[in-house]
C-alpha cells in the first residue's frame, strides 16, 4: 500500500479542522500547466484533491479555482503553495492510471475568499457520522 505522507504529527500542526468534501467538488490547479483533481477534504486552511498524473507538476506557488459540478465557481485564482503530493491507490481496481494526492495551503486569504471557503465548508462537505 503506498504512503500517504499523512502522519498524526502533521494533523496536529493544523490549525484549522479538515473536513470531507461531496463528491461534486473539484479544483483547478494553475501554474505552467492546469490540473484539474477531486477534492478530497478541504478546511479555511488548506484541501487535498486527486487528480491523474499525466506529468509533474512543479511544487512552486500556483493558483487554484474550486468549482461544484452543480454551480458556479465558488473560488477562482486562489494562491496555494504545496504540502505533500503523494502516489495514492485509484478507484479502479486493477487500473494502471496513476493517480496522485497533492495536499494545498492557502495563501494570503481575504474575507471574501474566507467566506466562500466557509461557504464550501457549510454546503459541499459531508456530515460526521455521529
Amino acid at each position: 500500500m503506498p504512503s500517504t505522507g499523512f502522519s498524526y504529527a502533521s494533523q496536529e500542526r493544523r490549525s484549522h479542522p479538515r473536513f470531507r468534501a461531496s463528491k461534486n467538488l473539484f479544483a483547478l490547479l494553475k501554474n505552467h500547466a492546469e490540473h484539474v483533481g477531486q477534492v478530497v477534504d478541504i478546511s479555511l486552511g488548506g484541501l487535498s484533491f486527486r487528480y491523474i498524473e499525466d506529468e509533474p507538476i512543479p511544487q512552486e506557488e500556483a493558483w487554484i479555482d474550486l468549482f461544484s459540478s452543480r454551480d458556479r465557481i465558488f473560488l477562482h485564482d486562489m494562491p496555494v503553495r504545496t504540502v505533500y503530493d503523494v502516489a495514492v491507490d485509484g478507484d479502479i481496481p486493477f487500473s494502471i492510471v496513476p493517480v496522485r494526492q497533492r495536499s494545498l495551503q492557502f495563501l494570503r486569504i481575504d474575507p471574501n475568499q474566507v467566506r466562500a471557503i466557509e461557504h464550501l465548508l457549510d454546503h459541499h462537505t459531508i456530515p460526521a457520522a455521529s
